[in-house]
This record gives C-alpha cells, sequence and structure tokens, in this order.
C-alpha cells in the first residue's frame, strides 16, 4: 500500500473513531493539570473519568425547495450509477475497491469526478470516506 493510501485509511479511520476529539481532550486535561507523571494521569484519567466523544449533530438543511433543487442532479438513477460504477472501476478488485487507493486517485485528478459529478464532486469523496468498510477496514464494496 502506498503511502498516500495508508494516510487516507488513517484519516478516515482517526475520523469515525474520534481519536481526534479524544486527544485534544487528554491533551487539555493535562495542560490544565501540569501532573509531574503526565502517563500516570493519563492513565487515571482513562480508567476513572473516560472521556465520551459527543455523537455528531445531523445537518439540517434550512434550504427552501427552490433553492435544494438548485443542486439536484436530474439525471436518472441508472445513469448516475453507471458513471459512479465507470469510476469505481479502476480501483475494483472482485468487487470490493480499496477504500485509500479510490480516494488518492480521484482527489489527483478532480477533472474526472468534476466531469461526472460536476455538482456533487465533493460530496462524493466524503460518501466514499463515510461508506462502511468490509472487516479488512480498508476496502469498500460496490454492492448492498
Amino acid at each position: 500500500m502506498e503511502s498516500e493510501e495508508l494516510m487516507e485509511h488513517m484519516s478516515i479511520f482517526c475520523e469515525q473513531s474520534k481519536v481526534r476529539a479524544l486527544l485534544q481532550e487528554y491533551m487539555r486535561r493535562i495542560i490544565l493539570e501540569r501532573p509531574d507523571d503526565p502517563i500516570g494521569f493519563l492513565i487515571e484519567e482513562i480508567q476513572k473519568n473516560p472521556y465520551q466523544p459527543k455523537p455528531e449533530e445531523i445537518a439540517i438543511d434550512n434550504r427552501t425547495t427552490e433553492e435544494q433543487a438548485k443542486g439536484m442532479d436530474t439525471r436518472s438513477v441508472e445513469e448516475k450509477v453507471t458513471l459512479l460504477r465507470q469510476l469505481f472501476a479502476p480501483y475494483a478488485n472482485s468487487g470490493h475497491v480499496d477504500r485509500g487507493a479510490i480516494l488518492v486517485g480521484l482527489k489527483s485528478k478532480p477533472s474526472v469526478l468534476l466531469e461526472y459529478f460536476p455538482r456533487h464532486a465533493t460530496d462524493i469523496l466524503r460518501c466514499i470516506e463515510t461508506i462502511p468498510a468490509q472487516p479488512d477496514g480498508r476496502s469498500v464494496s460496490w454492492e448492498a
């Protein structure tokens, strides 16, 4: 696996498992307390006062129906599925796609994504990042 793909996998894992929020909170606690033994302090904090990140709030789209319609992709579902399959094809292996590989590939050639989905290029990348992975933690399947 290339380092860029590994970075994508690590970034997705950290985002999904709230590692950043955990590290920020425990770092905040260390800075506030300034313990003589930071490691011992962390162990005790984790055991006695564990931090539980708050679940993400679902964003509500407050735009009017007319405003929302401006961003709609009115092509048929079949056409959009065909285009998505074409995007995934170069990265597919036995029906699975390495999430890091496709993210690196699409980010390195943004014109392809913009050509296929000009209004939703960033949404597509975000969706790929949040698709539940296979047990290996890296690959995603096109099939439901």
